[in-house]
């Protein structure tokens, strides 16, 4: 889904996709025990760089500012192959900044 957010026009490095992309995707050096905004990940602070203009959720939210773009539901499975198919979500975030 950060990906698919990536194609739509999003820079990699303002979607929050997990920490793994975050982290991949973020510029400079990261700096731990920072405190970010309560409505971003514990770890989307820990980059100066980062600025949130899209988040994959695996569950519908309702939260201001955050408007839903797309959806896949049946974006992966649980344990890998064997579990049930589960969605993920793509939302743009209304934030200074983001376009």
């Amino acid at each position: 889904m950060g990906e698919q957010a990536v194609k739509a026009g999003f820079a990699a490095g303002t979607v929050d996709a997990g920490m793994e992309w975050v982290g991949y995707h973020a510029t400079g050096t990261a700096t731990i025990g920072v405190i970010g905004p309560s409505d971003e990940m514990w770890y989307s602070a820990r980059w100066a760089s980062f600025r949130q203009c899209a988040l994959v959720s695996s569950s519908l939210l309702n939260i201001a500012g955050f408007r839903l773009e797309s959806a896949d539901t049946e974006a992966y499975r649980l344990m890998l192959i064997a579990g049930p198919e589960e969605p993920l979500f793509l939302y743009r975030v209304a934030k200074p900044g983001c376009t």
